[in-house]
């Protein structure tokens, strides 16, 4: 009897900390890539108040703007296994990329305001890692306008040799 209830006791501990363990995963995810939906950030003071930068200066960071990661947990909602996915949708963002005359006791970031496609790992349903984003190039209508410009030219060859 009793060492039935040590192993119930052994295995509701080791499912306990694998449950503290997401959690830990996706407010780390949250602390050094998420912002308020319309925030206005300064890269140097966001890294700075988040202690982003442990011994060194952190290269590179992406803020998401996206509260509470909801677009982002949402997106993550089918996926147990870790399984990286790219929102369907364009993302508001703010790249942080360190300045290259920066030392390791003053990082200086220069920031670029901008959107695009976020691919993240997601485990047990919420984001845990930032793998990367892909930014909008173009809006989708200047495709569209080269398409139509070329249509046109096309249209007129063919009837001048017709």
């Amino acid at each position: 009897m009793m060492s039935s209830m040590w192993f119930a006791l052994l295995f509701l501990g080791i499912l306990g900390s694998f449950s503290i363990i997401e959690c830990q995963n996706f407010n780390t995810f949250k602390e050094k890539h998420i912002i308020q939906d319309e925030e206005k950030i300064n890269c140097n003071l966001t890294i700075s108040d988040r202690k982003l930068n442990r011994n060194a200066c952190r290269y590179h960071n992406t803020f998401i703007h996206d509260t509470n990661a909801r677009k982002l947990r949402d997106m993550c909602s089918p996926y147990v296994a870790s399984t990286n996915v790219a929102s369907r949708g364009s993302l508001k963002l703010t790249d942080c990329k360190l300045q290259k005359s920066s030392d390791s006791t003053n990082c200086a970031y220069n920031q670029k305001g901008l959107a695009g496609i976020v691919y993240v790992t997601c485990e047990n349903r919420v984001p845990v890692h930032f793998v990367k984003f892909q930014e909008n190039s173009s809006p989708s209508w200047t495709v569209c306008v080269w398409k139509l410009a070329l249509f046109f030219l096309l249209k007129e060859l063919l009837l001048t040799y017709i």
